[in-house]
């Protein structure tokens, strides 16, 4: 099933970035951001974002991968979350909140309906001014449809005469 191995391929990634993010740490502390290696990341780059939390609590984008900007349809560097638009608030939202405040990694697969969301929040060490910043993975894949036709462009035979 097509839909199995696409799951495998997210966690796959998430493994990867969860790697790196963990050999970049120094002894029980969370890495900087300079601390993580694009290099090493290069194959999940389109995906990943970087977002910071200031001390009065307002989120803004840092870092917004190609794929994630393509998904969107903009640049949202730089915007405050709020001002990224309810679809994206929503992706980004996930699990964000426990990253910031509790400074664990946070990951999950979410079954959206037609889609399958792949997150994950991993914290950064605290910014010098008391901010906080989370690299953030997200991956949205489409769903492989399990019906089948046999005819091309033709909808299946039981839907074919049918009225309202």
């Amino acid at each position: 099933m097509k839909s199995q191995q696409d799951l495998a391929g997210i966690l796959a990634a998430q493994n990867e970035i969860i790697a790196h993010w963990q050999s970049a740490g120094r002894e029980g502390s969370l890495p900087g951001r300079g601390d993580i290696n694009p290099g090493l990341l290069r194959a999940h780059l389109g995906s990943i974002s970087i977002l910071e939390r200031d001390r009065d609590g307002a989120t803004r984008l840092r870092l917004v991968g190609t794929r994630l900007r393509e998904m969107f349809g903009a640049d949202m560097r730089g915007l405050s979350l709020s001002e990224a638009g309810d679809t994206a608030v929503s992706m980004w939202e996930t699990g964000l909140q426990a990253a910031f405040q509790s400074e664990r990694p946070g990951y999950g697969i979410e079954d959206l309906g037609k889609t399958h969301h792949g997150w994950l929040r991993l914290p950064l060490a605290p910014l010098t001014d008391g901010g906080a910043l989370v690299l953030c993975h997200d991956i949205i894949l489409r769903k492989k449809s399990r019906e089948r036709s046999f005819f091309p462009g033709r909808l299946p035979l039981m839907m074919q005469g049918a009225t309202a």
